[in-house]
């Protein structure tokens, strides 16, 4: 775009953040002490805690009770990890989080696509509470719990 400038002329950084949301400015510096140092511009930044995250994107009765969503775990960003579900506070089963969400990659390039689920629950009759966590890819650390929804069973 500006060939008399050469080519030389980019940048790159590496910034250690802790976990949350940052803003990330970029400014030019002027090589002339009187002149200003326009913003290049800002960009929101969202850094992970270190816990997995994911979402209880819905369940229903189809048969069984059914459950869907995502989930992954930041430490082990391109591995599948388990979703555990809970039916009236009791756990009911596990599953792995290995199907493909292109949708997901999206918003997070870094975890890949492979981090969905679907997981069938034989229940009995009645409206049931059912709540999903997603398991830490390493002993010791948090368990969040990623949704629950309500499903009536004929």
């Amino acid at each position: 775009a500006f060939p008399a400038y050469g080519g030389a002329h980019g940048y790159s950084a590496i910034l250690p953040l802790s976990a949350g949301v940052h803003t990330v400015c970029a400014w030019a510096l002027n090589v002339v002490a009187a002149g200003t140092n326009p913003q290049l511009g800002c960009k929101t930044v969202t850094v992970p805690n270190g816990d997995p995250v994911g979402h209880l994107d819905g369940a229903a009765y189809a048969g069984q009770i059914v459950t869907w969503g995502w989930a992954a775990d930041p430490k082990t960003p391109s591995a599948p990890i388990l979703v555990h579900l809970y039916v009236d506070g009791k756990l009911a089963t596990l599953g792995p989080a290995n199907l493909a969400r292109p949708d997901v990659a999206k918003v997070f390039p870094a975890f890949g696509a492979i981090h969905g689920f679907f997981v069938g629950i034989p229940s009995t009759s009645g409206v049931h509470r059912v709540c999903a966590f997603a398991i830490n890819a390493r002993a010791g650390g948090n368990n969040p719990q990623i949704g629950c929804a309500s499903v009536t069973v004929p």
